[in-house]
């Protein structure tokens, strides 16, 4: 859905696709990796009891772009936070890189961001028994739904938690 070439509306160049939410985070570590895209994983190692290690992960990242593309998106998307709708994250108390996002009539909203060593991304939508999109207003006793409400909040708490024992980076 989004992508009809044929008869395209006027949120195509905004980008109206119903991509993955891991999609969006695998390509958020894309830029915080300056450009290096590795697969996405859900797991990394398997340990046993007595702590030895039964699988390990070894991720073979390929180019996908030019560190300097990836710096120029890296300092566009810490904007976001420090100047813009992404305000939410900035508890992270870190330099974050992210993205805010809502659809019409609050049919979805997300919000996507990274640090240099870790990509997450946070979306809502609701659909009705037949698969109808609903509106999500209402949804949290929220009148609007905004990337920089909910998700934002939401993705800010799983950060601060994910990265509580890992020294923070800059881009």
């Amino acid at each position: 859905k989004g992508l009809n070439l044929e008869e395209p509306d006027l949120t195509f160049v905004l980008g109206t696709a119903s991509t993955h939410t891991v999609d969006i985070a695998q390509s958020y570590a894309t830029f915080a990796a300056r450009g290096e895209r590795a697969a996405t994983t859900t797991i990394r190692s398997v340990s046993a009891t007595d702590g030895s290690v039964l699988y390990e992960r070894i991720d073979d990242p390929q180019r996908a772009f030019d560190e300097n593309t990836a710096d120029v998106v890296n300092f566009a998307l810490q904007s976001v936070v420090n100047n813009g709708t992404g305000g939410p994250a900035r508890a992270l108390g870190r330099q974050v890189a992210a993205k805010t996002g809502s659809t019409d009539e609050y049919r979805s909203a997300w919000f996507a961001g990274y640090v240099p060593q870790l990509a997450s991304a946070v979306s809502f939508s609701k659909n009705d028994k037949n698969g109808n999109v609903l509106s999500l207003s209402g949804v949290g006793g929220q009148v609007q739904f905004f990337g920089s409400g909910f998700p934002a909040r939401l993705w800010t708490a799983f950060m601060i938690g994910a990265l509580a024992d890992i020294p923070a980076e800059e881009f």
